[in-house]
């Protein structure tokens, strides 16, 4: 992809815009669209590459807050960015595909938590959640438009980790919002 001073990304703002295209809105200022699964834009087994790597880092973040969340918050900090990056929000539906889901099984690494550790590991480690997805996010839409560092300042448009950590808080609060309505909070 070529940018150019009139690119829209992912929520910036077009030089004579007066307000911020909003997330998900093509129509409107031409931005393009995060799909609810990232896997229309990668591969699962990159996907879980990244996200496998990015929980190696936060570790240590999101055992001191576990609470009484199990005995592998890594691996539950994994599980969740990979199933929030690719559109399942249901703590129940995560819990089901943990027997039967390759990648999901594969992700837990023999364990297989219920919906209520799901939910009370998102609600102690919803910042180390939210940093882990964003990271995600940045990097496959780094890849997918093949962005080695932010654009540079000539081209006046507004790097993405806003928009990331914002994408990554509504897929966080659309998973909270599902739980909710399945009465399962």
């Amino acid at each position: 992809m070529q940018l150019s001073e009139h690119t829209v990304i992912w929520g910036t703002t077009f030089p004579n815009q007066e307000r911020p295209c909003p997330t998900g809105t093509v129509a409107a200022c031409g931005a393009e669209v995060v799909p609810d699964n990232l896997l229309e834009w990668t591969d699962n087994h990159a996907l879980a590459r990244l996200v496998a790597a990015g929980r190696g880092a936060k570790r240590s973040t999101c055992e001191a807050v576990t609470g009484d969340c199990g005995e592998a918050p890594y691996i539950l900090l994994g599980l969740l960015t990979y199933c929030y990056a690719t559109g399942i929000y249901s703590s129940h539906e995560i819990e089901l595909r943990s027997g039967h889901d390759a990648m999901v099984r594969h992700l837990c690494a023999d364990v297989y938590p219920e919906a209520r550790i799901l939910r009370c590991f998102r609600r102690h480690n919803r910042e180390s959640l939210q940093r882990s997805l964003q990271e995600v996010l940045q990097q496959i839409w780094t890849t997918r438009f093949n962005l080695k560092e932010p654009a540079p300042a000539q081209q006046q448009i507004t790097w993405i980790p806003y928009s990331c950590a914002a994408e990554a808080e509504e897929r966080i609060n659309r998973a909270i919002q599902v739980d909710s309505g399945e009465c399962d909070c």
